[in-house]
């Protein structure tokens, strides 16, 4: 895939979609329950779906609704895992736990992606595990109630697997965490999720050692709901900050999510933040650089990077090292991403060193198959950038082809040989869609500045001058169509403008010309069709290249068809 973004200030509102990471653990939580499940699920990834493939392999019944998926409990088959290490480094214990004879595979880097210490530790209490890195990996053997141990500095989800795990594990089993405990918050995620399913856990006061009383199955709530996910809201609240403000609804203020860390990081830089109950506003302030330690929200960090390429002075990102074992190389990848666009980036054993510039170069950059990676570029391409393009596989096709509708939307109107122009202009955004003689020719318009009260009769009689054969800047011909003024009409609150794009169109009652023999042409109108000759003479023909070029065109056509007042 290749993807041309243009220089722009992404605004608007913009729904939240749903939680992966609680989707993921609801739909195990609700595969282990007594009983069906109703998982409400606004937005479905193509992880999620993955999660729902994986269970259904390992014999849970996953039927997909119009709201979200109805499951019913858990024949073994292959589990197929994608790209996601949240759910190979679930459903590996959880099998286990099972007594399932699972085998479980994947691709990109999956395989390369450490299962240590989790892979001792399942070995330790007897599973036999073929060897790790080779897929498909198999599991034998029926996990035991006991006390386990796995270092909490590697990965939450290790810990998370084991928790899921041992609460369908009869018996009183204890895990304790060792080492500096990283991504805290999804621990509770999991926590929060296994409490609403019945489980019994407690933990102790410094939070490293957790009492579980296993039971046969979990209990079904009956129906849970996934909530929006802040992880993926970053993207558009960091674009917000560059650009003209961005409103994401559909967001809990108290969600344990770790990643709505990113509204305090953004306020920190300097962008303006407001939250309602359900949702979060970011606009753009005067952007300065700080200190981010990331142990905890590892999963901000390239897109906080194209934040901090723009703020004043220099940004620091510490204890990040955990990036370096995601999808791709996170710290080496981003900080390639930020040296092809222009911004002057250092990469550190764990961590990242940017300081920022007003502007960059813009540039070619490769996602490298990793989802944030191409999903950080899109954002810097819709910033203080000139053109650039992203090529390479871009990894979660869904949750990616969200971001790029926004930032580089379809070319094509669906009218009848119609195909958007290039936009003109920088703050006041037109674009010219369809044909003259297609169905339908019409504009957009964006960046008109929101608060201004508009005089609607005045805005009609505007728009009647330019009917047709109303005077010598209109076409001639006597034609019927008029402009559509319902659909500005809609763009409009209570006659004032928003941030919403106006559009209009004139939709044609008839295909063909219709220039009648009883009006006067003026002296030098002309048609198009008959003055192609004329055009390729003049060199008037062909794409336009830039705005030199057009500068270039406008003369030619000046001198070739002078215009007697």
């Amino acid at each position: 895939m290749i993807a041309t973004i243009q220089k722009g200030f992404l605004s608007g509102k913009i729904p939240a979609i749903s939680s992966k990471s609680y989707a993921h653990r609801l739909l195990i939580a609700a595969a282990l329950a007594d009983r069906p499940t109703t998982v409400r699920c606004a937005t479905v990834s193509e992880d999620i779906l993955t999660a729902s493939r994986v269970l259904k392999a390992m014999g849970a019944s996953v039927e997909r609704t119009d709201d979200g998926f109805i499951v019913e409990p858990v024949s073994t088959q292959p589990a197929y895992c994608g790209e996601s290490g949240t759910i190979e480094r679930f459903i590996l214990p959880v099998a286990c736990a099972l007594g399932l004879d699972a085998s479980i595979t994947g691709h990109g880097r999956l395989p390369e992606r450490p299962l240590s210490p989790l892979y001792e530790e399942l070995r330790d209490h007897g599973i036999e595990l073929s060897p790790q890195g080779v897929f498909p990996l198999k599991t034998k053997g029926r996990l035991p109630a006991g006390d386990y141990a796995i270092a909490a500095d590697v990965s939450s989800q290790f810990i998370g697997g084991l928790l899921f795990a041992l609460s369908v594990v009869p018996g009183t089993s204890t895990l304790t965490l060792t080492g500096r405990i990283e991504s805290a918050p999804y621990i509770d995620m999991t926590l929060d999720v296994l409490a609403l399913f019945g489980a019994r856990i407690t933990r102790s006061e410094d939070g490293r050692r957790f009492t579980v009383e296993g039971l046969e199955r979990l209990r079904s709530p009956g129906a849970a709901e996934v909530e929006g996910d802040w992880s993926n809201s970053a993207f558009w609240l960091c674009a917000g900050a560059l650009g003209r403000g961005v409103t994401l609804t559909g967001l809990r203020a108290d969600s344990r999510q770790g990643d709505r860390a990113v509204v305090k990081l953004l306020e920190a830089f300097g962008a303006e933040v407001s939250m309602t109950e359900d949702a979060v506003t970011v606009r753009p302030g005067a952007l300065r650089g700080m200190t981010v330690n990331a142990p905890q929200i590892p999963d901000l960090v390239p897109v906080l990077s194209v934040v901090a390429a723009f703020a004043e002075g220099e940004t620091r990102f510490i204890n990040a090292g955990r990036l370096r074992i995601k999808e791709s190389d996170r710290l080496a990848t981003t900080r390639q991403l930020l040296e092809d666009l222009g911004a002057d980036v250092e990469e550190i054993p764990d961590g990242l060193i940017v300081r920022g510039r007003t502007a960059l170069r813009g540039g070619a950059c490769d996602g490298t198959r990793d989802h944030r990676i191409v999903m950080s570029a899109a954002v810097a391409g819709g910033s203080h950038l000139h053109t650039r393009r992203h090529q390479g596989r871009t990894g979660r096709s869904q949750i990616v082809s969200r971001l790029f509708r926004r930032l580089c939307p379809p070319r094509r109107t669906g009218l009848s040989g119609g195909l958007i122009m290039p936009y003109f202009g920088r703050n006041i955004r037109t674009a010219v869609f369809g044909q003259s003689h297609a169905a339908a020719i019409g504009v957009t318009i964006d960046g008109l500045p929101a608060g201004e009260a508009v005089d609607a009769v005045e805005l009609e009689a505007f728009m009647a001058r330019r009917a047709p054969e109303q005077n010598r800047m209109t076409t001639q011909r006597r034609e019927a169509d008029r402009p559509e003024r319902e659909p500005i009409f809609r763009a409009l609150a209570h006659r004032i403008i928003t941030s919403r794009r106006l559009r209009t169109q004139f939709s044609r009652s008839s295909e063909k010309s219709r220039e009648t023999s009883d009006h006067q042409r003026p002296q030098h109108q002309f048609s198009g069709h008959s003055r192609t000759g004329h055009l390729r003479q003049h060199n008037l023909q062909g794409p336009v290249r830039n705005t030199r070029d057009l500068v270039r065109r406008c003369r030619r056509l000046m001198r070739a068809f002078p215009v007697q007042p």
